[in-house]
């Protein structure tokens, strides 16, 4: 259970689900959910926020798209551990350019749904893929 209590305003510009999950997405940041911890049951949150498991289930759902959570069926959602991050250098005439990955990129890659694909086409013509959230791209050193 979140360590305040929260609300969900009723007559708020912003859908429930949309105010569900910057709570909880403030929970996370604050670290009330940590790093490899569980959030509580679609049950569990319905019941705390005074919401119906269809708005849990669409907050839960657009946390996940961000990438901040993962979820596996019959089992509570987790927040998603940070990733080891490798340094990948651009050079002079190289390109970085980013998107969102085709299912069989973000499957062979072992990538979660809402991380983008960055594409590096290097000068020679190259093109070189990585998940978005493992690589720190820097550019040439002087």
């Amino acid at each position: 259970m979140a360590y305040r209590t929260s609300v969900i305003d009723r007559h708020g510009a912003h859908s429930w689900y949309r105010q569900l999950a910057d709570q909880l997405r403030d929970c996370v940041e604050q670290g009330v959910y940590p790093p490899g911890g569980e959030l509580p049951s679609e049950a569990e949150l319905a019941r705390q926020y005074g919401v119906g498991r269809d708005v849990v289930r669409s907050a839960l759902a657009l946390l996940r798209q961000e990438g901040l959570i993962t979820s596996v069926r019959g089992t509570n959602a987790k927040v998603r551990a940070p990733v080891a991050r490798r340094e990948v250098t651009l050079g002079a005439g190289d390109e970085l350019i980013g998107r969102m990955p085709s299912e069989p990129e973000r499957i062979e890659r072992l990538m979660e749904y809402g991380v983008p694909l960055l594409a590096i086409k290097r000068r020679s013509g190259a093109v070189e893929l990585f998940p978005g959230d493992r690589v720190v791209i820097t550019g040439p050193t002087p």
